[in-house]
């Protein structure tokens, strides 16, 4: 490997040295390096550039790194990664791509991943891009991304967009089975003349399957972006899109969320919101620790590696979205995550729950209800202290005893 993939290894995958697990380095089109492990095989592919790799079922707490580097101009590289996970496995999986080019040439890497997950599975799938170089070529990125979830699997998405790309068109498909979800988090940063368009589409055929797509961006300069999303919702089901994108110079955003459902108990929502960071959202951020400059500067939506501290990595993660009338700040972690998909299951189950039939027996008049009882331990507790003494100067004589009195007792209350 030469210097330049050294580094932008270090900014996408953050591959750690001797790295024991499964991992494989692309590097120009060509393998850099492989390694498989016990329960996870990576194998070329026979018909086309790209690999094959295989997860055991029931492979828990293992880590697969695949980067790739584009390290200099007039490189077009194009790879088919297909993943095939087996049941109630539970592994990461670590992408990432950098291009970098010095001279007029283009850079451009096209990596098409498919996953398949088996019942009951669990993947983590982290991606990150960045383009580098002071050359005038083009530095293009165009991921796909093809899901098909099992029935009760799970995958997590989380892709970044770093910097220094000048084009890219990302797209993503999914295929959920029952009782599956597919969470998705993009974050996209766009400056200069840049352009990024993202492209999902997720169908949903199992029941009680559920998908939470959200994207945030950030345009500055002249670039622009586009996001477009449909959600198919073809089965009982829950699916939430959203995007935010904070605007900085001249640059422009178009969002087109859209929803198709395909079933009475199918409950589909989207949002969409495009603004600028006001004052009194400059003044928040400020108060949550961030300093004068990288308030106004959205530069802090995505921290660079090696230059930020560890407190700042945290501030990071503190993302700006516009909520109804208003810009507010908006705390992303994994816990409100699962909280959000907790009250869609919820909803889900709530709106399936059927009515209870009209019947001859439950049209009739309900039992009367018994009548209330005294309180009597206050006036039984004044009695036994009375009671208790020989004589007293008050007490009233049986014959005269009004309403509402016991012997030996002090009057209370005349009722």
């Amino acid at each position: 490997m030469n210097h330049i993939t050294q580094q932008l290894l270090q900014i996408v995958s953050d591959l750690p040295d001797n790295f024991r697990g499964a991992f494989n380095i692309r590097e120009d089109g060509q393998c850099a390096g492989r390694q498989s492990s016990d329960h996870v095989r990576i194998e070329s592919k026979t018909d086309a550039p790209g690999l094959v790799i295989q997860v055991e079922p029931g492979t828990r707490g293992e880590t697969v790194y695949i980067p790739a580097c584009v390290t200099h101009g007039d490189v077009d590289d194009l790879v088919y990664n297909d993943f095939f996970i087996g049941e109630n496995a539970d592994v990461v999986v670590v992408a990432g791509c950098g291009v970098h080019t010095d001279d007029d040439s283009e850079a451009r890497h096209n990596g098409i991943h498919r996953f398949f997950l088996g019942n009951g599975s669990h993947v983590v799938y982290r991606e990150k891009h960045i383009g580098t170089g002071k050359g005038a070529g083009a530095k293009r990125i165009d991921p796909v991304t093809d899901i098909v979830l099992g029935e009760d699997a799970v995958l997590e998405m989380d892709t970044v967009q770093l910097s220094g790309v000048d084009s890219t068109t990302r797209k993503t498909t999914a295929t959920l089975s029952a009782r599956a979800r597919l969470v998705v988090r993009e974050r996209l940063l766009t400056d200069g003349d840049e352009t990024a368009r993202s492209e999902f589409e997720v169908t949903v055929t199992g029941d009680d399957a559920a998908v939470d797509l959200v994207s945030r961006s950030v345009a500055k300069g002249r670039s622009h972006q586009e996001f477009v999303s449909v959600i198919k919702g073809q089965a009982r089901c829950t699916g939430h899109s959203e995007c935010d994108a904070i605007l900085a110079d001249e640059g422009t955003v178009v969002a087109m969320p859209g929803l198709e459902a395909a079933h009475p108990d199918a409950a589909l929502i989207h949002e969409a919101a495009i603004g600028k960071i006001a004052g009194e959202q400059l003044l928040k951020l400020r108060t949550l620790g961030l300093t004068e400059e990288e308030a106004e500067a959205p530069r802090f939506f995505v921290p660079t590696g090696g230059q930020r501290s560890a407190a700042f990595l945290l501030k990071a993660r503190t993302m700006v979205c516009r909520s109804r009338s208003s810009i507010s700040v908006y705390f992303e972690t994994v816990f409100s995550r699962h909280l959000y998909f907790r009250s869609l299951e919820l909803k889900s189950r709530q709106t399936r729950t059927p009515a209870t039939p009209i019947t001859k027996n439950s049209m009739a008049a309900p039992e009367p209800l018994p009548p209330p009882k005294r309180d009597t331990s206050t006036l039984s507790a004044v009695c036994e202290a009375s009671s208790g003494s020989k004589t007293s100067s008050t007490s009233t004589p049986p014959s005269k005893k009004p309403m509402g009195m016991v012997k030996n007792c002090k009057v209370l209350r005349q009722e």
